[in-house]
Parts: structure tokens; C-alpha cells; sequence
């Protein structure tokens, strides 16, 4: 639930130029210097679902600064599939999510990066992931 909240609230912000601006706003007032824009994921690529939430979790303080300043947000979200817009245990969640899919996101980038690849290029991280999905 928590990456398909996440994804509803990219996608209704993205929605309309104002509401984007209004979120460019949000950005400005909590002071977050990132040159990064909100993106949604492509199902045909799935390194893209990191991509997507690794850039919105230096957003999170905005999305929450955006829902105290528009009052359709969550009416519009509790109407989508995700439930509503993300909450903090969601932003929790997600951030352990993203440790993973960066550890898959930079094997994909090592293994599509060379011919002849060989298990010790990525031997390390695919002993991170483990370690990483025991805790």
C-alpha cells in the first residue's frame, strides 16, 4: 500500500501545471534543494520503480507541506486505489524498500555495464540484499 500511495500522490500531482507548481511551492518552503522532479515508475522497467521513489522520499516534508495546502489531496487519494496520501509509516517503509532496489539498481547497472560478467562483480551485492532481507 505504501508504494501505490506514493505513486497516486506523484500521479495527482502531476496531474495539472498548477498543481505541480504548487508543489514546486512546497519544495521551496520546507527548503529542499534537490534538481530532481517527480517522476512515476514504467512498468516495462522496473530499476524505474526505484528511480521514482528514491526522488520522492527527498520529498516527503513537500508532500506533507502539500497536503495542509491543498485541501482536494487527500479527498482526491482516499478515491484511488492507495487509500489515502502517504503517511509517515509509509515513508518509513518505503526507505527500507529503497535500500533494496538500490542494491538491485546498481547490479543491473554493473551486469547491463559489461559483456562478460562474472559472479564476483556482483557476489557483494547480492550478499547485501541477503543480509538486508534477514532483518
Amino acid at each position: 500500500m505504501s508504494l501505490i500511495r506514493v505513486w497516486e500522490a506523484i500521479r495527482y500531482i502531476q496531474q495539472s501545471p498548477s498543481w505541480l507548481q504548487r508543489f514546486k511551492t512546497c519544495v521551496e518552503k520546507e527548503k529542499i534543494e534537490s534538481k530532481a522532479l517527480l517522476r512515476l515508475d514504467v512498468p516495462t522497467r522496473w530499476n524505474s520503480t526505484y528511480q521514482m521513489l528514491e526522488v520522492a522520499l527527498r520529498f516527503e516534508r513537500a508532500f506533507e507541506r502539500y497536503h495542509e495546502e491543498d485541501p482536494c489531496f487527500e479527498r482526491n487519494l482516499l478515491e484511488g486505489d492507495g487509500g489515502g496520501r502517504p503517511m509517515d509509516f509509509d515513508w518509513v517503509i518505503l526507505k527500507g524498500l529503497v535500500q533494496m532496489l538500490q542494491i538491485s539498481y546498481r547490479v543491473t547497472l554493473t551486469v547491463s555495464g559489461t559483456t562478460s560478467t562474472t559472479s564476483n562483480v556482483y557476489l557483494h551485492d547480492i550478499s547485501e540484499i541477503a543480509a538486508l532481507l534477514n532483518e
